[in-house]
């Protein structure tokens, strides 16, 4: 017995059988309710145990919620997507992704940049946007339901092409500088949010990284989250344009 839903992410159509129903109410109306299926996506219980030992969050719809990236993926990688960890917005019609470890400064350093180039700029999605590797071996970046708890994101947007990647880390100084492939390989790997549960996602996801790798400059910042970093951030990808 479950809660049967269907929704489409970037461009895939998704059916998922809920735990909670009140798991739907973070999709914020973007769901449609389905019968019963048999390849819906779910949280599985050990998913739910592994959630409670590592962070303490007992089952709840907002457990749910914030597995469910991870069983989506396992899905969207058949269509070469993933969710991703970063936050994602569109500049010069291109879209740009601010990446760290949780509380390294992502959300400050997209509001710094709303402040100082927010005319220019749209925000694609605040947390979990999804990448997707096209035939032609270019990336684009869609938003997801995963908005971060700000909720920022656009589903509007249409799929953005990929322009760079920016690693976030705190420090005492500003100081950016260009990542070489082998320097970024891991880190942008630990970024794709999937299960691992199956050679072939691993194949899949790293068929994306290559694409990213091969196609746009990946950057590091090294920051204090002022204003002055953000402007770094700016200047090193508009010197690359």
């Amino acid at each position: 017995m479950g809660y049967y839903y269907k929704i489409q992410i970037a461009g895939i159509e998704i059916n998922y059988n809920f735990h909670f129903d009140e798991t739907s109410g973070f999709f914020h109306g973007k769901l449609n309710k389905e019968d019963p299926v048999d390849n819906a996506i779910c949280a599985k219980e050990c998913d739910f145990h592994i959630w409670e030992a590592k962070w303490k969050y007992k089952a709840s719809a907002h457990s749910e919620m914030t597995i469910l990236p991870y069983r989506t993926s396992d899905y969207l990688l058949n269509y070469n997507r993933c969710v991703y960890h970063a936050v994602a917005f569109l500049y010069k019609n291109k879209a740009y992704l601010i990446t760290a470890q949780s509380g390294t400064g992502k959300s400050t350093q997209l509001k710094n940049w709303m402040q100082l180039y927010g005319d220019e700029t749209k925000i694609i999605n605040g947390d979990k946007p999804v990448i997707e590797k096209t035939d032609e071996n270019t990336i684009l970046v869609h938003s997801s339901p995963w908005k971060g708890k700000e909720g920022w994101g656009d589903d509007s947007l249409p799929p953005t092409p990929l322009g760079g990647v920016i690693f976030l880390s705190q420090a005492k100084e500003n100081k950016i500088e260009r990542m070489s492939n082998f320097q970024a390989a891991i880190p942008l790997l630990f970024r794709f949010l999937f299960t691992v549960e199956s050679e072939e996602s691993v194949r899949q996801a790293c068929a994306i990284e290559s694409c990213i790798l091969d196609t746009v400059p990946v950057f590091h910042l090294s920051n204090v989250g002022d204003l002055a970093s953000t402007q770094l951030i700016h200047d090193a990808i508009t010197e690359v344009e």
